[in-house]
């Protein structure tokens, strides 16, 4: 014999589980956990450049880890080229 489900209380589950997701989707958007998370990915780049420039090579464990210390290298590249041109460029004038 098959059990028969309660509307009510199918409806009263089903609100529950919405509302939970509706909290979780709030938290995600947050300012302040978007800027935590910022800062998380902040920290675990700069330790892993300094472990990349120590000789411990890339996260192998996790691609987006090794994306942004690639991400972080070049960008301060980048900014010692242009630096290197605005000082050349004053030289010569």
């Amino acid at each position: 014999m098959t059990e028969k489900t309660n509307p009510q209380a199918e409806v009263q589950r089903l609100r529950a589980e919405l509302a939970a997701t509706v909290d979780q989707l709030s938290e995600r958007i947050s300012p302040s956990y978007q800027m935590d998370r910022a800062k998380a990915t902040a920290t675990r780049t700069a330790q892993d450049v300094r472990t990349l420039v120590t000789g411990g090579g890339l996260p192998k464990d996790d691609p987006a880890r090794a994306r942004n210390v690639k991400v972080a290298l070049g960008t301060a590249g980048a900014v010692v080229a242009l630096i290197a041109l605005q000082i050349i460029k004053g030289t010569r004038h």
